[in-house]
């Protein structure tokens, strides 16, 4: 089923579900060298635009400067009282934020997920449980495998699993930042590329802005 694009223009539209159009997506990646956008038909183009879109206002939009334009507008922009570090208006739809879109764009189709959900861990089984093989929970395997131990006489092979418990350890602390109190920052995949340029749209150090008076 074809997808129907409607990029916001600017006017904070109730129907916007892309930043931006396929041709300015083309030209962008055109003028990159990036060959892969090329391949794909204009329904794919404008598939991975709605998706990007999507994952720019679900991971940034409590994050980004100033407040909607309008009450119904279907997108996080065109935002007021958003300036960039020079003190300039953010007004409309900037150009880090297309340019974002575009970046976004082509690893959604490179990848169809951009916050894919997370592997769910292989419960440890002890076929010996008579009551139930999967009876502990508490610490089962995750999947990576932490070391592999061989000793050649008398033969030893030992392979250790990265289980749940570690994977916990591993998070405290090493969250890039909490953006959401239900999924937590650190399994969202981190895409450089297109994450910088939105970095210039965020609210630095935790201030606020402006208020409506």
């Amino acid at each position: 089923m074809a997808a129907t694009l409607t990029a916001e223009d600017g006017s904070g539209d109730p129907e916007a579900n892309s930043y931006i159009e396929v041709e300015w997506a083309d030209t962008y990646h055109e003028n990159r060298g990036n060959a892969y956008w090329e391949k794909l038909s204009r329904v794919q183009k404008e598939n991975c635009l709605i998706k990007a879109t999507d994952y720019i206002d679900k991971r940034f939009v409590r994050r980004f400067r100033g407040f909607r334009m309008q009450k119904d507008q279907a997108l996080a922009w065109p935002r007021l009282a958003a300036f960039d570090d020079d003190d300039y208006t953010l007004d409309v739809v900037p150009s880090a934020l297309q340019k974002a879109t575009a970046e976004y764009a082509l690893r959604a189709a490179i990848y169809n997920v951009l916050a894919p959900d997370a592997m769910r861990a292989a419960p440890a089984q002890d076929m010996t449980d008579e009551e139930s093989p999967n009876s502990d929970q508490t610490n089962v395997i995750a999947g990576a495998i932490k070391f592999v131990k061989k000793v050649v006489g008398p033969i030893e092979k030992t392979i250790a699993y990265e289980s749940t418990n570690d994977v916990a350890k591993a998070q405290v602390g090493s969250s890039r930042s909490t953006q959401s109190n239900i999924v937590s920052d650190f399994l969202v995949p981190q895409y450089p590329e297109a994450d910088m340029l939105i970095e210039s749209l965020l609210i630095v150090g935790g201030s606020v802005g402006l208020e409506r008076a």
